[in-house]
């Protein structure tokens, strides 16, 4: 999940048009931040599971959500 070294960050409209035609494939809720800081982690694939684009979003935090894609 936190492991971004062949990920690059990129803004949120990128996100919300790399999104269209893919599937959660990977997530993570903790919204109370049971285990940490409160974050919802969505990992999103193409029809073959391949990981595309990774959303981090902070509830309740002034914390600006984060969205990567793979570098290459």
């Amino acid at each position: 999940m936190y492991r971004l070294s062949e990920w690059t960050p990129i803004p949120c409209a990128n996100a919300d048009a790399i999104r269209v035609g893919l599937t959660p494939i990977s997530s993570l809720t903790d919204i109370g931040g049971t285990y940490g800081d409160p974050i919802v982690y969505t990992e999103w694939g193409d029809d073959n599971e391949t990981p595309r684009l990774r959303e981090y979003r902070y509830p309740d935090s002034d914390r600006p959500c984060a969205h990567y894609v793979p570098l290459g």
